[in-house]
């Protein structure tokens, strides 16, 4: 029984550690998006987050005036070693319906659907 609670103790502080790791890492990348589009008036960013039991997905959207997507990134993954992407192939679009037919299109996945959803519609 000893063994049991020793064991557990060690991965609930394995568990707060990388827990520790994966916010300051996400704090740092939001920080560094903002700080990139602080000085340009018209940007505004957008963050979503769509999750099941196992997985979460983060949207990260840059958008100016227009509504128009100048930069995209993306965080998917079950471990803390996921990283933000850069996903090119969504900026030109407008952050509107006409975004969520085309992830219908490429049959994007249920969870990164969701994100963008939250966004278009918000």
């Amino acid at each position: 029984m000893n063994n049991l609670a020793i064991i557990v103790t060690v991965l609930l502080i394995f568990q707060m550690a990388f827990s520790f790791l994966q916010v300051r890492y996400y704090s740092g990348f939001i920080r560094k998006i903002a700080k990139k589009f602080a000085s340009k008036k018209g940007y505004a960013l957008k963050t979503q987050v769509a999750k099941n039991i196992f997985k979460s997905t983060i949207i990260l959207v840059v958008v100016n005036e227009d509504n128009k997507i100048v930069e995209v990134y993306e965080y998917a993954g079950l471990t803390v070693f996921s990283k933000f992407k850069e996903r090119r192939e969504y900026v030109g679009q407008m952050l509107d319906r006409s975004l969520l037919a085309l992830l219908d299109e490429k049959k994007t996945s249920k969870l990164k659907r969701n994100a963008f959803e939250k966004l278009v519609l918000n």
